[in-house]
């Protein structure tokens, strides 16, 4: 089994069902021939992998309410690469769980350069906001912007990089 029988799409799906679980995708990726190998398999996959029956519904639903999923993406500006493309990140790929998609905004090659990681309350006080317009700017030339997206600091300091 190997991660170059699965397209870039298959990866895609691959990753929309085990987004909060990569383990998980990385051992589809590892056990079936194919996305289309997989779909057959889904039920046995389901039952032997995941312990839980309400962890077992929540991945049926997710894959049944995939092909809205994607619908949603593609009707979104949110651009994505799988681990195929030559701009995935060289260090990402050192991870043992690497992920096999990612969602970006901006300059994807950004992510090769060296990066901040900002990280702070979801809940931005006026003076996280001063701090992060004040210090993030002078680095931006230097450093990408790494964070899980989560709201407050790190959602201030993307909407800074893109400003930037």
């Amino acid at each position: 089994m190997s991660i170059q029988n699965f397209t870039a799409q298959d990866l895609l799906n691959i990753h929309l069902l085990c987004y909060d679980n990569p383990k998980r995708a990385h051992l589809i990726v590892s056990t079936f021939n194919s996305y289309a190998d997989f779909e057959t398999h889904l039920g046995d996959f389901i039952t032997t992998t995941i312990p839980q029956q309400r962890h077992q519904r929540h991945f049926q639903q997710r894959y049944d309410a995939l092909s809205a999923t994607l619908t949603d993406i593609q009707n979104s500006a949110a651009s994505w690469i799988s681990i195929h493309d030559p701009h995935y990140p060289s260090l990402l790929r050192e991870i043992t769980h690497y992920p096999l998609v990612l969602f970006f905004a901006g300059q994807i090659g950004l992510a090769s350069s060296p990066q901040l990681a900002v990280v702070g309350s979801r809940k931005c006080s006026p003076y996280a906001k001063q701090v992060i317009q004040s210090l993030l700017p002078p680095l931006f030339p230097h450093f990408g912007i790494t964070s899980g997206l989560a709201d407050g600091v790190d959602t201030l300091a993307h909407t800074e990089a893109l400003q930037h």
